[in-house]
Formats: C-alpha cells, sequence, structure tokens
C-alpha cells in the first residue's frame, strides 16, 4: 500500500510538473486544408495568441488533400508527444467516416483537445447571375439543362452532403464540382466557373462585405450577429436545410492528458481575449471554450447528426 502511495505521489508530481513547464518547444498545428480557409485563419490566430502566452513558437502546417484524409492521417500516426495537433473540422471527425467505407484513421486514434469555433456555412451564388435572393436561385436553377454546378471541398465535405440534402428538397440536379479546399473553391465561385457554394462564414463575411461574393443565406438556425441582412434557409421555409461546422483540435491517442489540458487552456485563454472575441463576432462566430470532454461530446453529437442525414438520403459511401 505504502509503495502505491508513492508511486502515486510521484506520478502527480511528475504530471505537475510536465503542466507548470509545458510547451518547452514548438508546437505545430497541421491544417488539413489550403492555406486562406478558415481552419487555416483560426489556426494562425488562435496560433499566435498561444505562441505569445508561451513564448514557443506555434506553427501552422497546411497539409491539404482528400477531404482532409492526408492531415488526418499524418496526426493519428505520429508520436503522442503532446507537440502536434490537427486542426479538424466536421468533415474530418463526422461525414468522413459516414462517407468512406476504408478511412486511414478512425476517431479513436485522436484525442478532444479544444474548440476552436463552431459557425453555420454560407450559401454563396455567383455574381454573375442575375438572383439576387435563394428563392431567385432556386427559380433559376430548375431551368439549367443538366443542373447547375456548385463547388464542394470533395467527397466527405459537408459542403457535398449539404448539396445533396439541397438536391432532395428541390428535386432537382445538382453538379457536384469538387476543389481541394475552401480558397480554390472560393476562387472558383468568383470567377464564375461554379454557379453555387456553400462555405463557412468565417472566410466569407470579407468577401460579402467587399462586394465580391453574393451571400444569399445561411445555414444556421438563426441569423448572425455580424450580418443580421442575412436570412437563414430555415426562415425561407426550407426547416430541414441546417448545416453547421465545427473546428476542433484534436492529438494522437496517448498524448499526454497535462499537455492536452494545458493546450486547452490556453485555446481558452485566446478566445477570452477581447480583441479575438470581437474578430471572431465579425467573423459570424460566436467564441465557446469546451473542456476536452465537452469536445468529446461535441464530436459524438456532430457524427450522429451527419449519419442521420447520410442515412436518409442513401449517400453511398466509397472505398
Amino acid at each position: 500500500m505504502k509503495t502505491l502511495l508513492i508511486a502515486a505521489l510521484a506520478c502527480a508530481a511528475a504530471c505537475g510538473a510536465q503542466a507548470q513547464t509545458y510547451p518547452t518547444q514548438p508546437i505545430t498545428f497541421v491544417v488539413p486544408f489550403p492555406p486562406g480557409g478558415t481552419s487555416d485563419v483560426l489556426a494562425r490566430r488562435v496560433g499566435q495568441k498561444i505562441g505569445d502566452y508561451t513564448k514557443q513558437s506555434v506553427v501552422s502546417e497546411n497539409v491539404a488533400g482528400a477531404s482532409t484524409i492526408i492531415g488526418a492521417e499524418r496526426v493519428a500516426k505520429a508520436r503522442p508527444t503532446g507537440y502536434q495537433f490537427l486542426v479538424a473540422t466536421s468533415t474530418t471527425v463526422s461525414t468522413n467516416p459516414h462517407l468512406f467505407r476504408k478511412l486511414p484513421y478512425r476517431l479513436d486514434d485522436f484525442e478532444p483537445v479544444a474548440l476552436l469555433a463552431q459557425h453555420p456555412l454560407a450559401v454563396v451564388v455567383s455574381s454573375k447571375l442575375t438572383a439576387k435572393t435563394f428563392p431567385e436561385f432556386v427559380s433559376y436553377a430548375r431551368t439549367v439543362s443538366g443542373g447547375v454546378a456548385y463547388a464542394s471541398t470533395g467527397r466527405g465535405g459537408i459542403s457535398e452532403v449539404l448539396g445533396e440534402m439541397m438536391k432532395a428538397e428541390f428535386r432537382m440536379p445538382m453538379r457536384d464540382i469538387p476543389y481541394r479546399g475552401s480558397a480554390p473553391a472560393v476562387a472558383a465561385i468568383l470567377s464564375g466557373e461554379v454557379d453555387l457554394h456553400f462555405d463557412g462564414i468565417t472566410s466569407t463575411l470579407p468577401l460579402y462585405r467587399a462586394g465580391k461574393l453574393k451571400v444569399v443565406a445561411v445555414t444556421g438556425r438563426e441569423r448572425i450577429l455580424a450580418a443580421p441582412e442575412l436570412p437563414t434557409l430555415v426562415e425561407l421555409g426550407y426547416r430541414d436545410l441546417v448545416m453547421g461546422n465545427i473546428y476542433v483540435l484534436l492529438a494522437p491517442k496517448g498524448t499526454p492528458r497535462a499537455a492536452i489540458e494545458a493546450v486547452n487552456g490556453l485555446v481558452k485563454r485566446a478566445l477570452d481575449e477581447p480583441d479575438l472575441q470581437k474578430w471572431l463576432i465579425e467573423q459570424g462566430v460566436t467564441p465557446t471554450a469546451l473542456t476536452p470532454d465537452g469536445v468529446g461530446r461535441l464530436i459524438e453529437a456532430d457524427s450522429a447528426f451527419m449519419a442521420k442525414i447520410v442515412r436518409e438520403l442513401k449517400i453511398l459511401p466509397v472505398d
């Protein structure tokens, strides 16, 4: 009994020391998208704050491709040192597991760490079209032979799921044009290469305010404070067209709990900063901090929602 007590005290002391000294080297945030998208911007903003607090650099590494699978696999198979984290989205944790039969990672390969943001999507219509509202766009789309083209971020992305939801709602053809991430998809809608795009509100609002993008609705249940003039699809009469995206930090399975708790606390501290809060709200995000266990529950709920949609729409998984 005495031996066990001594061992427990030694472990507690070691864990406490690690929590007090962490981090002692640079931290890497693996962003599974190209530069310029919501995940990338969030990672850099929060990472800069953490770097200021800890005097250790936080490097955002863009590992894009295959619906976040390449970046997710890298972190899933990384050594659990407490210095490498994945900036995961709903695509990573909620849609990929239901749309791919053979994923090189499982959710069990990760530890939940922190919530960076969650927000609805913006429904973006090409400025080259005359439609000024979402109902006008639907009316136009029904006249297009072969269906309108919409940009997605590839197989497994929530934009694909929302596109399938719209096909079912409006009973009209729509062509999915996949891109490697949000930034190239936005470039496609700006050039008129596609007619429609569903993008994170965070990366959309600056272009919308500059008059470069035509946003006709948002996919949340309520309007956003940053652009209260934008209606929700729910209030336009499409109560089932609700979709959001979550952005969470994940660590490789087996990462020391002390490191997870430390990073969670650093993210919460960053999200509590008035300047970052102001910026997030301006981007359509309500800053919300969660514990690691809370992040795990959020992922479970988001995944269950996506599983229901995929099942109801009979979206077939691929190998």
